[in-house]
């Protein structure tokens, strides 16, 4: 869109958009005039055709002209457009519902650098001249912060070009503004979405991780408490095989003295 404009701010149609005094001079909307033959070459057929040429050029340039404006008020994106000086020449629909200023205010009061904080207009300026952001002359995907009305600095993506005229200087420039609010809501949205994931993942990375560890402990555990019945039974036959050895009536009273002995030593009866 920048670009079809650069190429019509050289087109003849193109500079009756980028004049204001095309406006003021109420070439929108006026029906060509017919020109009488006699004015130019009385009484000749070629005066007449010359006529006749000069009121269709003008016809299809004032059909071109309107063209383009509802073309630029029908963007979705907001479209300004100030010469050299500042002052609002182009202000579509889209640019009044964002900066909240009527089209009125916005062709007679408004300046150009009043919709950038501080020194975002010439910020702007200094970029379209660079070669940084596509070229000079031009922006493409430069990001900064438009002024509203209400005083709310919002973030935007903009798209700009300086409009040159016959002799290759400046004398204007048109911008398209894109609102980024929705775009970084929703960047948000994804970012806590992906950590809310990333943690998901941790959580379900550390359950497996004591799922093992339990499994490990557990394993050994299980191996023990299988075992204690049989060591039970074992201990059980071992005492009373020692109760038999005791109650033999062969045994002197010495060597039932060094079995209680022997007995106290390894806390049997614990």
């Amino acid at each position: 869109g920048v670009f079809a404009l650069r190429r019509l701010a050289d087109d003849p149609a193109g500079k009756v958009i980028k004049s204001r005094q095309a406006t003021s001079t109420g070439i929108r909307g006026r029906q060509p005039h017919r020109r009488a033959c006699a004015v130019n070459r009385p009484g000749t057929r070629e005066g007449c055709a010359m006529n006749r040429a000069i009121d269709l050029l003008e016809e299809k340039l004032q059909r071109s002209n309107a063209f383009l404006e509802k073309l630029l008020q029908s963007a979705v994106d907001c479209v300004v457009a100030a010469d050299m000086t500042g002052k609002i020449f182009l202000f579509n629909e889209s640019a009044v519902d964002l900066f909240g200023y009527s089209l009125e205010e916005a062709l007679t009061d408004l300046n150009v650098r009043d919709i950038y904080p501080g020194g975002g207009a010439h910020d702007v300026m200094k970029a379209m001249r660079g070669e940084s952001y596509g070229g000079k002359g031009r922006l493409i995907t430069y990001h900064t912060n438009a002024l509203v009305k209400s005083g709310e600095q919002i973030p935007i993506s903009l798209y700009a070009s300086i409009i040159y005229d016959e002799d290759g200087n400046e004398c204007g420039s048109i911008g398209f503004f894109h609102d980024l609010r929705e775009r970084i809501h929703i960047q948000k949205k994804l970012e806590k979405t992906q950590l809310q994931l990333i943690q998901s993942e941790k959580m379900a990375s550390l359950g497996q991780l004591v799922s093992g560890i339990a499994h490990e402990i557990k394993n050994p555990l299980n191996f023990i408490y299988g075992n204690t019945g049989f060591l039970a039974d074992y201990t059980q036959k071992i005492e009373n095989l020692l109760e038999a050895f005791e109650n033999l009536p062969s045994l002197s009273e010495e060597d039932k003295a060094k079995i209680e002995s022997m007995k106290k030593e390894i806390h049997y009866s614990f």
